[in-house]
């Protein structure tokens, strides 16, 4: 199988070139290496890392106009010339044997994720997720099951087939975030079954990404995502989200006002679920 392997850049000049020695590092080397630039101030700097690595299986497409990192895979997806597809974002890391050991499982499944690793910019931090799949659960109930909340998708562990991902429909563009849990709950929509690698074979660096968040945060560009996929989900499953995605952000954003009304609004605020967060929250801070 021919892989494609698609990473989405934005002003990442200073790490894609950590990305792409990863997948030079890999045990079974990608057919293609798509890089799709959305618009970044610094695609000067990307062109000469791109020249540095002289290599024909890296293929530059550029979009001259900013849109979001879902647009820039789907655009990859739609270009890539392998049978099989991952994704890697530019500031995340994979380790030598991810292609090698999840297209062996590929062979039994329709997509395929692993555990992986929470990392901060200057060392590794300690996972407060647990990074694991249950295949007795949905994969709604594997995200957001558990109050602390399971890391068992992202998008740098994801591979599936090309015809998979078109059958899926591909990530949706329109959500300001939470595209990644998107893109899963609809595979399982569309009837595709998952097969876990119970190896860590993905590094996602959590600091930069946290940082980007708090920057520019909005509670609305979490409400649009809940609104759309998980409004019929069991009442957990919502009470989960609106906990452990937004109650953080929203405190250190000064706008608890507007999350408490979010929850209400959504007919989630009852003495349990605020007993919930008020615990979840103590054990955030004491971890």
């Amino acid at each position: 199988m021919k892989v494609s392997v698609v990473i989405p850049t934005y002003n990442a000049s200073k790490t894609v070139k950590h990305a792409l020695e990863c997948l030079m590092s890999q045990t079974i080397k990608p057919y293609e290496i798509i890089i799709v630039d959305d618009g970044s101030k610094d695609v000067f700097d990307l062109h000469q890392i791109l020249q540095s690595f002289n290599m024909s299986e890296i293929k530059l497409i550029e979009k001259h106009e900013n849109t979001n990192a879902a647009d820039s895979r789907n655009i990859g997806a739609r270009n890539a010339s392998g049978d099989v597809l991952c994704f890697l974002d530019a500031d995340d890391y994979w380790y030598p044997q991810k292609l090698e050991k999840q297209l062996h499982a590929l062979e039994l499944s329709s997509i395929v994720s692993c555990r992986v690793r929470a990392v901060a910019s200057d060392r590794i931090t300690a996972l407060r997720v647990a990074s694991e799949f249950d295949v007795r659960k949905t994969f709604c109930e594997n995200l957001f099951g558990s109050l602390f909340h399971n890391l068992a998708f992202q998008t740098s562990t994801l591979m599936m087939r090309q015809e998979d991902f078109l059958r899926i429909g591909g990530f949706d563009s329109s959500l300001p975030r939470h595209q990644d849990y998107q893109f899963i709950i609809n595979a399982e929509a569309t009837g595709l079954k998952l097969k876990f690698v119970d190896d860590v074979l993905v590094d996602y660096v959590k600091s930069g990404k946290i940082a980007k968040i708090k920057h520019n945060w909005s509670l609305e560009k979490s409400l649009h995502f809940f609104d759309r996929y998980l409004f019929t989900e069991a009442r957990n499953i919502r009470e989960n989200f609106m906990i452990v995605q937004l109650l953080g952000p929203s405190l250190q954003a000064g706008v608890f006002n507007e999350w408490y009304k979010a929850a209400s609004n959504r007919s989630l605020v009852s003495f349990s679920f605020l007993s919930k967060a008020l615990y979840y929250t103590a054990k955030r801070v004491i971890s």
